[in-house]
């Protein structure tokens, strides 16, 4: 309940702090009738004697025998017996019967069955949390291998994998384009796209100067001949290589040279032959005149021969000055005498 009046404080004349008019009367007359109306209400509303003697003063526990005594207001006091003495002080767990052990006040033990309330097989596994149970009831949680995602990373940890993805994208980005320039140098295609004419620095590309060598090498790029008009890569290595097997063995992959190209048909092989043939020939003289010197010794008994190849001599009697010579232009056998 609010204060309703405040003081107005009055003063004697000849002051006129404080008149005696409409406002300050009217003041005291609504304070007035404000506190009659509340005399009325707290007296119909007022407890009478005998319900106030019965309300409760005070209250007090013993902690020994848990017995609450209450005393009333007028004096009698009311005793209500409890179970306080039979208070848990401390508790167990025994994990083979699933009970709960409870030590009380006066030292002994009740026994709570929970083995409908806890079970063992009501852990179960998540996505992300696997379970297990000891023998002794520990359940431990273990985080399952890979199954951590975005919503279990702290904010700044995945706004660090945010950005780090955002910087493999640009550099998967930054790949792509130098593969591309790679195959650009490599074959003169862009994902499998040829090069535009007007990309010079990729127009003249490895496949293109792989071109340009196999030309020199074998007259050929990939498989198809250089045409004949072509002189820049008619004259390649495999056509010189042609022209030195030509000159040396009269072939060109084993192929004889036409016989009507005199330029290769005087090869080195025709010479080597021609040459053969010479030796053998002069060989066959020298056996020849070996022969025919001889049968001359046989008739010409008692001259001094002598024998010079150096300068084609055969026979040579000092005695006579007979001397037999082969005319190195000829091959003719020459008789002469020496004087």
């Amino acid at each position: 309940m609010q204060k309703t009046y405040s003081r107005i404080n009055w003063e004697n004349y000849p002051s006129e702090a404080t008149p005696l008019n409409e406002s300050n009367l009217n003041r005291m007359d609504f304070a007035l009738n404000e506190i009659d109306d509340r005399v009325i209400t707290l007296d119909t509303e007022k407890s009478d004697k005998t319900t106030v003697d019965n309300l409760i003063a005070s209250m007090s526990v013993d902690d020994e025998t848990g017995v609450i005594t209450l005393t009333k207001q007028n004096g009698s006091t009311v005793t209500i017996q409890t179970t306080l003495n039979k208070l848990a002080i401390n508790f167990g767990y025994d994990y083979e019967t699933q009970e709960l052990l409870l030590t009380l006040n006066d030292g002994s033990v009740a026994r709570v069955n929970l083995s409908s309330l806890i079970q063992n097989n009501e852990f179960a596994n998540t996505a992300t949390i696997g379970l297990s149970v000891s023998p002794t009831g520990i359940v431990t949680g273990n985080i399952i291998d890979h199954s951590i995602g975005d919503d279990q990373l702290r904010t700044d940890y995945l706004a660090d994998i945010r950005i780090s993805e955002a910087h493999a994208d640009a550099f998967q980005q930054a790949s792509e384009n130098f593969s591309l320039d790679s195959e650009a140098w490599a074959k003169g295609t862009r994902g499998a796209v040829p090069v535009g004419s007007g990309t010079d620095g990729f127009e003249d590309n490895s496949k293109f100067y792989k071109g340009r060598s196999e030309a020199w090498a074998i007259g050929e790029v990939e498989g198809t001949a250089v045409p004949v008009s072509d002189q820049t890569y008619q004259n390649n290595a495999r056509y010189y290589t042609g022209r030195s097997e030509a000159w040396a063995v009269g072939k060109v992959q084993n192929v004889p040279v036409d016989e009507g190209d005199t330029t290769f048909q005087n090869n080195s092989k025709y010479y080597s032959d021609l040459s053969a043939s010479i030796r053998d020939a002069t060989e066959q003289i020298r056996s020849q005149a070996a022969d025919l010197l001889q049968s001359v010794t046989d008739r010409l008994t008692g001259l001094h021969i002598m024998i010079n190849y150096s300068d084609g001599c055969l026979y040579y009697d000092i005695n006579s000055g007979i001397r037999l010579v082969i005319d190195p232009t000829s091959g003719d056998l020459l008789y002469e005498v020496v004087v």
